[in-house]
């Protein structure tokens, strides 16, 4: 048999009132990553807010969450008043328990990689690109690619909230909110994403978990060779001086090639040739810039 956790709150002045129940009709989640043992788990339902029922507490290190049952009796004293509050842990479906562990495993996932074509059309007019030289050809990461890959984790649903998780489990009695601290959802890592694209070259960047922000950008063109950036943590700016001296590669469309060395061309005194061959069976530009 499950026994009552209780905790009276209060001043106390006389054994005897009537009491009357208080409860809600919406639910409360509480996030507790260092919740280990029983009692931590039933303090924090103890604790939570409101008048709230059922609490569910989770442990995102663990994936281990436990519903329990709540009452607030107040009793009106002569001279006081008394307030007990009855935590029980309660039963819940197999079924709804799959959705609270599916939720924290996807806000703990910290690697994802993208083919870079996946993202064409998640954005309005933001089509598919052969390689890195199709997102930075007017000197900087394109808002589209931006916007798609904000789009993208949304999509797969990296950033879990209670509201969804209302909807996957079919709650009757919905969660009304949590004690987050990084906005609406329940991620507190930062996630890593890298886009592949067809040519061999990658974008890596980093979705930073307190704000939301894509930091740390990372530019590689088809050989492995980095596209410099003004600032790499948070600009998104490309650094035309560093193509001096240096041969890049791109596979892709020509069209976006040439937009990257009419932008070296604009920002420098640099000239810019390009030579076409194919490599590993792939048709690839090779851009190589020095001074007149």
């Amino acid at each position: 048999m499950k026994k009552p956790f209780l905790a009276v709150m209060g001043l106390v002045v006389s054994l005897a009132a009537s009491g009357s129940a208080s409860a809600s009709s919406s639910a409360w989640w509480v996030l507790c990553d260092w919740c280990e043992t029983d009692s931590a788990f039933q303090h924090q339902a103890l604790n939570a807010p409101g008048n709230y029922t059922p609490i569910y507490v989770t442990n995102r290190d663990t994936n281990e969450t436990r519903k329990y049952d709540r009452s607030v009796i107040i009793n009106d004293l002569w001279g006081g008043v008394q307030q007990t509050v009855i935590v029980t842990l309660a039963d819940f479906s197999a079924a709804v328990k799959a959705v609270f562990e599916q939720a924290v495993q996807n806000a703990n996932v910290i690697a994802i990689r993208i083919p870079r074509n996946d993202l064409a059309g998640l954005i309005a007019g933001f089509g598919q690109a052969g390689s890195t030289a199709g997102d930075i050809s007017n000197g900087y990461i394109s808002n589209g690619l931006v916007n798609a890959l904000n789009r993208e984790v949304e999509r797969r649903n990296l950033l879990p909230t209670h509201t969804q998780v209302n909807v996957d489990a079919g709650l009757t009695t919905p969660i009304a909110g949590a004690n987050y601290g990084q906005g609406s959802t329940i991620r507190v890592r930062n996630l890593t994403i890298d886009i592949m694209y067809e040519d061999g070259s990658t974008i890596t960047v980093t979705r930073r978990a307190n704000d939301g922000k894509l930091v740390h950008w990372f530019v590689v063109d088809a050989q492995g060779n980095e596209i410099p950036l003004e600032d790499p943590v948070n600009g998104t700016s490309i650094n035309a001086a560093a193509f001096e001296g240096r041969d890049f590669y791109f596979g892709g469309d020509q069209h976006a090639v040439l937009g990257v060395i009419d932008f070296i061309n604009r920002s420098t005194a640099l000239v810019c040739t390009v030579n076409t061959s194919a490599i590993d069976g792939i048709e690839i530009m090779t851009v190589r810039c020095s001074r007149p």
